[in-house]
Formats: C-alpha cells, structure tokens, sequence
C-alpha cells in the first residue's frame, strides 16, 4: 500500500515539475551574497518550495522531539499530590 502511495507521489510531483517548468521558462537571475545564479523561473519556485518544505519538516520534527521529552521528565501526579489543603 506504501509503494503505491509513494508512487503517486512521486509521479504528481513530477508532473506539477513539468507544469511549472513549462509555464514559467523565463530566466530568472538570483544574486546572492558571493553567488549569482541563473535559472529559470519555474526550476526557481519549485527548489523554493522543496526547500521551504524540508525546512517545515525539520522544525516540525525537532518540535515533535522536544515534546516529547518533555512530557517525559514532567512527574505523573498522584491522587494525594491533587488534593488541596482545603479537602483535608
């Protein structure tokens, strides 16, 4: 089941590659601080939006690590810890 899915992953995203591919084919210059790189518009916005995804990726997961963590090291409360000092 897995591999089907990742199958069509892999084959949509190839296809919205081509599409942006073909309808942006305007080079496009990006001048960075020590770099200047030309390519075109489409292979621009797809690399910008790989990479805004990776970027999501890593932080949702290192999100995900430190809450669990922390759930860890916080003590479970007893039913003695719960009560207040008003039900005595």
């Amino acid at each position: 089941m897995w591999r089907w899915l990742l199958g069509f992953a892999v084959i949509l995203g190839a296809l919205i590659g081509i599409f942006l591919g073909a309808l942006n084919p305007d080079p496009v210059t990006l001048e960075l601080v020590f770099v200047q790189w030309t390519a075109s518009l489409g292979a621009v916005v797809a690399l910008s939006a790989c990479a805004g995804l990776v970027i999501g990726l890593v932080f949702a997961a290192t999100f995900m690590v430190f809450r669990s963590r922390s759930r860890r090291t916080v003590p479970a409360r007893t039913p003695e810890a719960s009560k207040s000092l008003t039900d005595a």
